[in-house]
């Protein structure tokens, strides 16, 4: 029962993110060294894998609130149907070492540049961009 749980998510997975051209990279990505080779939700993972100190090494500081953007939506989308998720919630869900006073950060950079709604603990993403776009504004 579990594989064919598995099986349905792989293609999901692949309905919705499989197939299309990709497009030329931009003289100036968001990531200092992309792997051209990766879509852009593949490096997005592996950027979260990096952890906070590898964000903050390879995401450029103009972008960071697209990256901050990025991760909430991505983390809504994986785990809750909710615009409306407190910071703590988030926390339960990322596998990385970020802790929640960088989640904090980062939401309110990205609230800074109207990208979110934040009030210092419920991150509300109802008017965020999808993630398809934001990952298309962060690696191109």
């Amino acid at each position: 029962m579990f594989a064919g749980y598995l099986f349905l998510a792989g293609l999901v997975w692949l309905f919705l993110f499989a197939g299309g051209k990709k497009k030329e990279q931009s003289s100036s990505p968001a990531i200092t060294k992309p792997h051209e080779s990766y879509d852009d939700l593949e490096r997005f993972v592996e950027l979260l894998q990096s952890g906070w100190s590898g964000v903050s090494k390879k995401v450029e500081k103009v972008r960071l609130p697209v990256f901050a953007t990025a991760l909430f939506v991505f983390l809504r989308n994986e785990n809750s149907n909710r615009s409306k998720m407190s910071i703590s919630e988030f926390m339960e869900y990322i596998e990385s070492d970020f802790e929640k006073s960088n989640l904090c950060d980062l939401a309110r950079v990205a609230a800074s540049q109207g990208l979110l709604e934040f009030d210092g603990s419920i991150v509300d993403l109802k008017d965020a961009p999808t993630l398809k776009k934001l990952l298309q504004k962060l690696f191109r």
